[in-house]
C-alpha cells in the first residue's frame, strides 16, 4: 500500500492552511479617484459660496456671476470672517488635492506612499546566484555567473 512521504503531506497542508488566509488578507480596491473627485466638487462648491458672499458684499448695480448655492448665507450677512473662512477651506481642499505621491527608502527598502498615508506600496524580491572560478588555467572551464533563483513582488497597504 502506498503512503504519502512526510514533505507531501507538509505541502498539501501549507496549501490547504494559507487559502483562507490569503483570501481574509484581500483589500478592497482604492478608491483615489471617486475621493479626488469629491474633493474638486467640494472645492467647486467653496469657490461658488466665496463668489457669492463677494457679490453680496458689492454695491446692488454688481451682476451675480455665480450659480446660487443651497448652503451660501443671506445675501448681506457676509462678513469679512466668513469670506475668510471660506477662503481657508478651499486652500485646504485644493492643497489636498494638489498633493503629489511621496516615495523613497525608508532604511528598509524603497516605498511609494499616497501623500496622505492611506496608500503604501513597496517592490519586494530575493534572487539566488551562483558563481564559479576556475582560474581558466590548464584547461578548466570559463569562470561562470548565473542567477539561479528570482522572485519579485509588491507589498502594501490601504487604510491607515
Amino acid at each position: 500500500m502506498y503512503s504519502p512521504k512526510p514533505w507531501h503531506v507538509l505541502l498539501i497542508l501549507c496549501c490547504i492552511a494559507t487559502g483562507p488566509v490569503a483570501y481574509a488578507q484581500q483589500t478592497p480596491k482604492p478608491a483615489n479617484e471617486d475621493e479626488v473627485a469629491e474633493l474638486r466638487r467640494e472645492v467647486a462648491e467653496l469657490k461658488a459660496q466665496l463668489q457669492q458672499l463677494l457679490q453680496s458684499n458689492k454695491p446692488p448695480a454688481a451682476p451675480a456671476a455665480a450659480a446660487p448655492v443651497a448652503a451660501a448665507p443671506a445675501a448681506g450677512a457676509a462678513t469679512q470672517a466668513a469670506v475668510d473662512k471660506l477662503q481657508k477651506q478651499v486652500d485646504t481642499l485644493q492643497t489636498k488635492a494638489n498633493q503629489p505621491a511621496t516615495s523613497g527608502w525608508n532604511g528598509e527598502h524603497f516605498f511609494l506612499r499616497s501623500a496622505d498615508g492611506n496608500f503604501t506600496l513597496m517592490p519586494t524580491g530575493y534572487f539566488d546566484a551562483q558563481w564559479a572560478g576556475y582560474g581558466n588555467q590548464y584547461g578548466a572551464p570559463p569562470d561562470s555567473f548565473a542567477v539561479t533563483r528570482a522572485r519579485f513582488g509588491f507589498e502594501g497597504s490601504y487604510g491607515k
